[in-house]
C-alpha cells in the first residue's frame, strides 16, 4: 500500500517531466478506448431502447399466425378465447406509387386494423397530435410512416395508390420504437380489394389478462393452431439481444483493433520512460528496494496516466455516438437515445488499464531488472540487458493475452471468441512485426544511401527500429482496412449491378391472381407485343407440405433443428417447362429436369432439410400427393437474386393440383438500356387492376442502401486505426527529439544547413511513408483477392487509382507529422542543445 501511495504521489513530478511521453500514452489510448466506447454505448442504448418498448413494437403479447382456411376449432377458439383482448389484423404486402407521378414507388405493408382495439399496446402516434382511430373511420382513409411519405414524395389529404387502391393520406405516423426503413406502412380500416396474388396474411394479436402467464397461454394454444404458427413478443426480445449482441461484437472487434494498435504506442513510452528512470531506480535498490517494487511503482504510473486517456476516450466515445445516426439515417430512422452506465464505463476501464499493463509491463520489467552498479558504469543501458529467459517472456505474455481475451469476452459476452480474437492478434502481430523489422534491415542495406544524409537518415531508421516497427504496421493496418472495405464494396456493388444488367436476369416480378385482375394470358400478349421487352415467362406457384423422404414419414426428429419442420409444411414448389426455365439455374450438383418425375431444389433448403441427390420426395398439395424424384440441386447464391421458388417440377407434374397457397409469378426482361420501370407504368394505365407488380431494380437500391450504410460504419471504425497510427509515429518522434535535437546541432556546426536537416528527416519519413503506404495497399489487395476468389467468389478488379491515392495519401500524412516533430528542433541554436547534452 506505500507503495501504492509513493507512486501517486510521485506522479505529478513525473507528468511534469515526462509530459511528452505521458501525452503519448493518453493519445494512443484514448483513440482506441474512443472507438470501442462508441461502438459499445450505441449498441448498449439501442438494445435498451428496443427492448424497453418491445410491445409497442410488436403489438402483443402473443400474435397467432392464421391459416388461409381454418379448421372448426381454431374459428371456435378466435371467436370465443376467455384469455384477453383478441384483434385480427390483416397484412398484405404490395407496391404503393404517387399516382401524380409514378416513378415515385416502394414496397409497403398495408396493415388493415380495427381502430377500436388496436394497438394493444402503446398508441399509433401521429406527428400533428391527432387520434388514429378519429381517423380511420373515415371510409379509405390511412395513416403512413414517415419513410412513404417522403419517398413518395406525397403529401397530406393527398393520394396514395396501392395497387390499384386509393387511400386518403389522413395523418403521418410519429416514428417511435419500430424502424421507419425501407418497407414503408400504411394502416387503414379498410381492407384493400385484394382477394389473392398480393402475399397477404392474417393475425390475431392477443393481449393477455394480467393474471394469466405467457408460457402457459402459449401452450394452450399451441394445441389448436401448432407451435409454428405462435409467436411471443419474449421470442422477439431474444431474437433483437441476439441479433444486437452479434452485429455488436463484430463492431467491438473492429473497434479493438485500434485500441490494441494504440498499445504499441504505449510499449513505446514505457521503454523510454523505464530506461530514463534507469538511475533512480538503482537508488532505490541500493537502498533496500528490489525489482518488483520498481516495477509496481512504474506500472503504477503509467496505469495512472493510462487512466487519464481512458477517461477521455470514454467521452470522445460518448460524443461520437453523435455520429453514428448520420452514418445509419438511410437504414434507422429511430432517434436511439444514448444512455452511457456505470458499467459501461467501469469496463472501459479495466479494458484500457490491462491494455496498459499489458503492453507496460515486459519493456518495464526489461529495464528494471538491469543491476544498480551496471548503470553507473556504462552510460547505454542497451548493453546492460540482462539475458531474459524466452520461456519465462512467452508464459507472460500469453498468461497476460488470455488475461485480455477473457475480459474481451466478458464484454462480447462470447469468451471462446474473446480469446481467439486476442491470440490470434497476438499471434498475427508477432509475425507482421517481425516482418516489418526485417523487411526494414533489408531496406536500410540498399545501396541508395550515398550522400551524407541519406547515411545519418540510416543509421537513424537502424537506432529506433523497434519503435518504428509499431507504427509502421499501424498505418498500414490502418490505411488497408479502409482500401479493404471499400474493395469490398465496390466489387460486391458491381456484382450487383451486372446481375441487373445482365439480359439474362429478369427485372419485371409480378404476382398474378385469376380471382381478380388481368389472366396470365392477357399479361403476356401485352408485353410481348412491347418492343422493349424481349423475353417473358410465367409458372405457377404452390405451396405444399414435404410428408416422405424415400417412403419414410418426416417427423422433424431426424433434423437438426426441430422448428425446420416449418419449412417442410410450407414448401414452395414452382410449376414450370422444363424446356423454358423462367431464370437461369447455377447448378452445383446434380442435372436439369428431364420428366415428369424429376424436381430441383435450391441446395441451401436441401441441406437444411438433410435431403440429397436420389431422394424420393413426397408432396401433399391440398388433397393430391405427388412423388418426386431430387434430380439436382442449385445455388441461390450463386444466382446473384434469389426471387425464385425454392424448388422446381414440371407443369405436366403439377398440372390440375390445388393447394391452399397458389399463385403465379411473371418474370420479364426489358431490352438492354431500359429499366423495367417505364414498362411497369405502361402496364398499370393500360392493364386493368394489375395487383402486385415492381422493378427488380428497387431490390437493388434496396440493397445498395444498406450495404453502403455499413461499409460507412465499418470504414469509420478504420479511420481510428488509421489514427492511431499517425499517433504512434508522431509519439516516437517525439521519443526520439533529443537524439534529433542533438543529431541536427551536430549538422550545423560542421557546416550544415537547414537544408540538409531538412534531407535527413526526408530520407526518414520518406522510408517509413513508403514502406507504411505499400505494404498497406499490398495487405488491402491479398486480402481482398482472397476474400473475393474464396468467400465471395467474385472476379478480382484492380484499381491503380485508387492504390496509388492511398499510398500517396499515407506518405503525406507522415511528412506532415515529420515536420510537424522537426518544426521546435530547427528553432533551437546548436550551441544550447549541445552546452545542456
Amino acid at each position: 500500500m506505500q507503495l501504492f501511495v509513493f507512486a501517486l504521489r510521485t506522479l505529478p513530478a513525473e507528468l511534469k517531466s515526462n509530459w511528452q511521453r505521458s501525452l503519448l500514452i493518453i493519445l494512443c489510448l484514448a483513440v482506441g478506448i474512443a472507438s470501442v466506447s462508441a461502438v459499445k454505448i450505441y449498441t448498449d442504448s439501442a438494445l435498451t431502447y428496443f427492448t424497453k418498448n418491445i410491445k409497442d413494437y410488436f403489438g402483443a403479447d402473443l400474435t397467432i399466425s392464421i391459416p388461409e382456411k381454418p379448421t372448426q376449432a381454431q374459428e371456435q377458439f378466435l371467436q370465443n378465447q376467455e384469455l384477453g383482448v383478441l384483434t385480427i389484423v390483416e397484412n398484405h404486402s404490395q407496391i404503393a406509387f404517387n399516382p401524380f407521378n409514378k416513378e415515385r414507388n416502394m414496397p409497403v405493408q398495408v396493415i388493415v386494423i380495427d381502430p377500436d382495439v388496436y394497438p394493444l399496446y402503446g398508441s399509433l402516434n401521429l406527428v400533428d397530435g391527432s387520434l388514429a382511430k378519429a381517423i380511420l373511420q373515415e371510409k379509405q382513409s390511412a395513416i403512413i410512416s414517415a419513410s412513404l411519405l417522403d419517398q413518395l414524395e406525397l403529401r397530406e389529404d393527398g393520394l396514395v395508390i396501392v395497387g390499384n387502391t386509393p387511400y386518403i393520406i389522413r395523418g403521418i405516423l410519429e416514428t417511435k420504437a419500430a424502424p421507419d426503413g425501407f418497407m414503408g406502412r400504411i394502416y387503414t380500416a379498410t381492407p384493400p380489394t385484394l382477394v389473392g396474388g398480393s402475399l397477404s396474411t392474417s393475425q390475431a394479436y392477443l393481449k393477455l389478462d394480467p393474471h394469466l402467464k405467457l408460457d402457459e397461454a402459449k401452450e394452450k394454444i399451441s394445441t389448436i393452431f401448432g407451435e409454428e404458427r405462435i409467436s411471443t413478443y419474449d421470442e422477439v426480445t431474444t431474437h433483437i439481444h441476439k441479433s444486437t449482441n452479434v452485429l455488436g461484437s463484430v463492431a467491438l472487434i473492429a473497434a479493438l483493433a485500434s485500441l490494441l494498435l494504440g498499445g504499441l504506442g504505449v510499449a513505446n513510452a514505457a521503454q523510454v520512460i523505464a530506461r530514463q528512470k534507469l538511475k533512480q531506480s538503482a537508488i532505490m535498490k541500493c537502498i533496500g528496494g528490489n525489482t518488483r517494487q520498481v516495477v509496481f511503482i512504474i506500472l503504477v504510473q503509467i496505469a495512472a496516466i493510462g487512466l487519464i486517456g481512458v477517461i477521455l476516450g470514454f467521452f470522445i466515445g460518448w460524443a461520437l455516438t453523435g455520429v453514428f445516426p448520420l452514418l445509419f439515417n438511410e437504414i434507422i430512422s429511430v432517434n436511439i437515445p444514448v444512455e452511457p452506465n456505470f458499467k459501461v464505463f467501469g469496463q472501459m476501464s479495466v479494458l484500457g488499464l490491462l491494455v496498459t499493463i499489458f503492453f507496460a509491463l515486459l519493456p518495464v520489467l526489461k529495464f528494471a531488472r538491469i543491476r544498480p552498479l551496471a548503470v553507473y558504469r556504462d552510460d547505454n543501458p542497451d548493453k546492460l540487458l540482462p539475458k531474459s529467459s524466452k520461456f519465462i517472456t512467452a508464459l507472460i505474455v500469453l498468461l497476460l493475452t488470455i488475461v485480455l481475451g477473457l475480459f474481451i469476452g466478458l464484454i462480447i459476452d462470447n469468451f471462446p471468441i474473446g480469446i481467439g480474437f486476442s491470440l490470434g492478434t497476438l499471434v498475427l502481430t508477432g509475425i507482421l512485426l517481425f516482418a516489418i523489422n526485417l523487411l526494414l534491415k533489408l531496406i536500410l542495406k540498399l545501396p541508395l544511401f550515398s550522400t551524407a544524409t541519406a547515411k545519418m537518415a540510416r543509421r537513424s531508421l537502424a537506432r529506433q527500429s523497434q519503435r518504428v516497427s509499431g507504427a509502421i504496421l499501424a498505418l498500414a493496418l490502418g490505411i488497408s482496412s479502409i482500401l479493404l472495405i471499400s474493395f469490398v464494396q465496390d466489387d460486391v456493388l458491381d456484382f450487383m449491378g451486372s446481375i441487373l444488367q445482365d439480359q439474362k436476369t429478369p427485372n419485371i416480378i409480378a404476382l398474378l391472381d385469376k380471382k381478380e385482375g388481368p389472366t396470365p394470358e392477357q399479361m403476356t400478349l401485352f408485353l410481348e407485343e412491347d418492343n422493349r421487352v424481349e423475353d417473358v415467362n410465367i409458372f405457377k406457384m404452390l405451396a405444399g407440405s414435404l410428408e416422405a423422404v424415400n417412403d419414410k414419414p418426416l417427423t422433424g426428429a431426424e433434423l437438426p433443428n426441430p422448428r425446420m419442420m416449418m419449412l417442410a409444411k410450407t414448401f414452395i414448389v414452382g410449376s414450370v417447362d422444363p424446356n423454358k426455365m423462367p431464370i437461369e439455374l447455377k447448378y452445383v450438383e446434380g442435372k436439369p429436369i428431364s420428366s415428369e418425375q424429376d424436381m430441383i431444389m435450391e441446395e441451401y433448403i436441401a441441406s437444411t432439410l438433410g435431403l440429397k441427390v436420389g431422394d424420393c420426395l413426397t408432396f401433399k398439395f391440398g388433397d393430391d400427393a405427388l412423388e418426386f424424384n431430387l434430380v439436382g440441386l442449385y445455388s441461390a447464391i450463386e444466382m446473384g437474386v434469389n426471387f425464385s421458388s425454392s424448388s422446381y417440377a414440371s407443369n405436366q407434374a403439377l398440372d390440375g393440383v390445388s393447394s391452399a397457397f397458389t399463385t403465379e409469378l411473371l418474370l420479364a426482361r426489358t431490352k438492354a438500356g431500359i429499366p423495367g420501370k417505364e414498362v411497369i407504368q405502361t402496364l398499370r394505365a393500360n392493364v386493368p387492376d394489375l395487383r402486385f407488380a415492381f422493378d427488380i431494380g428497387q431490390i437493388f437500391d434496396l440493397f445498395n442502401t444498406i450495404f453502403a450504410a455499413i461499409t460507412r460504419f465499418m470504414q469509420f471504425l478504420g479511420l481510428f486505426a488509421l489514427l492511431a497510427g499517425l499517433v504512434i509515429l508522431a509519439g516516437t518522434m517525439v521519443l526520439n527529439k533529443w537524439e534529433k535535437r542533438k543529431e541536427t546541432a551536430l549538422i550545423r556546426c560542421l557546416g550544415g544547413t537547414t537544408k540538409n536537416v531538412l534531407s535527413v528527416q526526408l530520407w526518414e519519413n520518406g522510408i517509413l511513408g513508403v514502406l507504411s503506404g505499400a505494404l498497406g495497399v499490398w495487405l488491402a489487395n491479398s486480402l481482398s483477392f482472397a476474400l473475393n476468389t474464396k468467400v465471395l467468389k467474385l472476379e478480382f478488379v484492380t484499381r491503380p487509382l485508387t492504390n496509388l491515392v492511398s499510398f500517396l495519401t499515407v506518405v503525406v500524412l507522415v511528412a506532415i507529422v515529420g515536420a510537424i516533430s522537426l518544426w521546435d528542433v530547427l528553432h533551437e541554436r546548436p550551441l544550447t542543445v549541445l552546452r545542456n547534452e
